[in-house]
């Protein structure tokens, strides 16, 4: 701690640092971040890209045993219905996708959790999710 998390220079960085800041004070400070910004960060554990004319996100992330090696968040912008995410949305998006690359690797069942399969923008960090980053970062 704390993981290094890099991001290339973009619009919407800002909203990806809260996104991550609030995964931070969810859990008190569990996990914890350092925001690089650059095209390319060798040491980065998290990695950030944008896809603007994308519909979907995903994460990818690796292992080794049990440890938490690298994840890489890739970012789209568009609504289901092709239109550019609000804010609103697209910070609960983020939350999401930030989720799975500080381990989390299903999704929730919980009742407004960003961690749901699909969201919605008030939706927010429940305590399966905190509960499930305290098993893997002690």
């Amino acid at each position: 701690m704390p993981l290094l998390v890099c991001m290339p220079p973009n619009a919407n960085n800002s909203l990806m640092k809260e996104a991550f800041t609030n995964w931070q004070k969810a859990t008190k400070n569990k996990v914890s971040f350092v925001f690089l910004t650059a095209n390319a960060c060798p040491d980065a554990q998290i990695t950030v890209s944008y896809a603007p004319n994308k519909r979907k996100s995903k994460t990818d992330f690796s292992y080794v045993g049990n440890y938490f090696t690298k994840a890489h968040i890739e970012m789209g912008l568009l609504t289901k219905e092709g239109r550019p995410s609000d804010k609103a949305l697209l910070l609960v998006l983020m939350m999401h996708e930030a989720g799975h690359a500080i381990g989390i690797i299903g999704h929730s069942n919980t009742p407004s959790s960003v961690m749901q399969p699909t969201v919605k923008k008030d939706f927010y960090i429940t305590e399966d999710s905190i509960r499930e980053i305290n098993k893997l970062y002690k």
